[in-house]
This record gives structure tokens, sequence and C-alpha cells, in this order.
């Protein structure tokens, strides 16, 4: 995101299951930020854009993803099939928290 913004959601583009030979499950992922520019991510075509995740209100700061083990030559390995992001907390100051006396 441009200076002075930040992610707030994401959409991933899926290859459902079963749909080919060599199944690729997440092929690419996009982001919104802040200002509302999307930015894309450099994957492939294959799959469906899905939904636009929740939007995280001070950005993105956490990231979880699930990858398949590789399963040797026998198994159709698709590497990455899901990811979560986490919100980050709202900023909190407080003033005054130490008195002077």
């Amino acid at each position: 995101c441009p200076f002075g913004a930040y992610m707030k959601s994401f959409q991933l583009r899926v290859s459902p299951n079963g749909n080919t030979t060599d199944n690729t499950a997440v092929n690419n992922i996009r982001f919104k930020c802040s200002n509302d520019r999307e930015i894309n991510g450099l994957g492939n075509t294959g799959g469906y854009w899905g939904d636009y995740s929740g939007e995280c209100l001070d950005g993105i700061c956490g990231l979880e993803t699930r990858v398949r083990a590789d399963g040797g030559v026998v198994v159709d390995n698709t590497a990455l099939n899901d990811v979560r992001f986490t919100c980050c907390a709202p900023a909190v100051f407080h003033a005054n928290k130490f008195n002077r006396h």
C-alpha cells in the first residue's frame, strides 16, 4: 500500500478441488488498502476469486497459513491451501499514566 495506507482486507483466487488432475488450491491473493487501492499478487490465473474478507479497521498484522505436506510423486501436492490474517489491535494511548509530583 502507498505510504500512510495499510492493508485492511484480502481476497484469494482458489482452484476448486477435483477440477483437474493437478489441483493447485490457492493461486493468487489480492489486498485492499485503507485508501481502497488494490494490490494484486503475482500468482497464476487458475481458479476463481472469492469474496473479500472482512475489514481490519487498524490493518492486518498477523498471518497463518495452511500448507499441504509433500506427499511424494504419487500424491497431488497442492502446497498453499488457505490463509488466515489477524487484525491489528487498536492502538491505545494513556495520558497521565505516571503522576509527577
